[in-house]
Order: C-alpha cells, then sequence, then structure tokens
C-alpha cells in the first residue's frame, strides 16, 4: 500500500491484510507527525478475524458505538472518517483495542477515552 500526499509517495505499509498494511504506512506517516483521517484511524475501529479472512480487512467493525455483545456498524476502513475527535496514533488505537476485549458483555468502553 501507498499512500500519496501531493502526488508524493509519504508512506508505505505491508502486512498480511489491508488492516494490517494500512497499520503499517500510518506508523511510517506518524514518524513525520501526520495522521490519516480515515475510518481505520479511528480508536474503536478494528476488524473481527472473520473480517480479516473473509475480506482481508478491508471492512471493520465500529467497536465503540455498541455495548460489547451487541452488533457494531460496519465501517470501510479506507473510507473518510467523520471528522477527527477519534482519530489517534497506531499505538492508542491498539491499546483501545486491549482494553476493549477484556470487556465483559453490555459493557461499554468510550471512543473518546
Amino acid at each position: 500500500m501507498r499512500i500519496l500526499i501531493d502526488s508524493k509517495v509519504r508512506a508505505e505499509g505491508s502486512g498480511a491484510d489491508f488492516f494490517e498494511s494500512l497499520i503499517s504506512a500510518r506508523r511510517e506517516l506518524e514518524r513525520a507527525e501526520l495522521l490519516m483521517v480515515c475510518n481505520g484511524a479511528r480508536r474503536g475501529v478494528h476488524p473481527s478475524a472473520m473480517q480479516r479472512q473473509l475480506a482481508l480487512g478491508r471492512n471493520a467493525y465500529l467497536l465503540s458505538a455498541r455495548p460489547k455483545g451487541e452488533r457494531a456498524p460496519v465501517v470501510d476502513i479506507f473510507g473518510t472518517a467523520p471528522g477527527t475527535t477519534d482519530i489517534v496514533t497506531v499505538r492508542d488505537q491498539l491499546d483501545w483495542w486491549s482494553r476493549w476485549i477484556e470487556l465483559g458483555p453490555g459493557e461499554f468502553l468510550e471512543a473518546h477515552v
């Protein structure tokens, strides 16, 4: 995957699926103090194992939208995020995901922590 800004390659990422490739490219952009404003860079967005297998991680759940155990909305990770409020670094996103997977059924973890 290549990220172009002003027609110049600013980052490249690779991985086993689209989400992993996006993570790799975002890390490179972060070294230049740049953040992507796409759904895949939102704090509460993460693909399930099935989404990673069937759609190569192109789609992911917006986990911050519902309590754990309820069906979460699905977003295209390359789609434009609706704002910048929950755009975070890769580390912040993965830290949020680690806390989310520890939640019990019906518990809720705010995206804006």
